[in-house]
């Protein structure tokens, strides 16, 4: 162990300043891949509302398309 940190200035100290450092950098992307899930999140229940909204204007045009079908059958 000595001779791998044997090139570093005041070793102890250094890595525990690299691991603080890196520790940091590790913490913050954590928070940028958090913030972009819950983005991605909202995109998906907006795109998830408007599937049901379509959905419902499909039904409600389909039971329309059916009466308007069951007139014409009548005449």
């Amino acid at each position: 162990q000595d001779v791998l940190l044997a090139g570093l200035p005041c070793c102890p100290q250094f890595i525990r300043i690299l691991f603080i450092f890196w520790l940091c950098q590790a913490t913050e992307r954590a928070e940028n891949v958090e913030r972009e899930a819950a983005k991605r999140q909202k995109e998906l229940e907006k795109v998830e509302e408007k599937l049901i909204e379509e959905k419902q204007r499909t039904s409600a045009l389909k039971q329309e398309m059916d009466a308007m079908l069951a007139e014409f059958q009548q005449l």
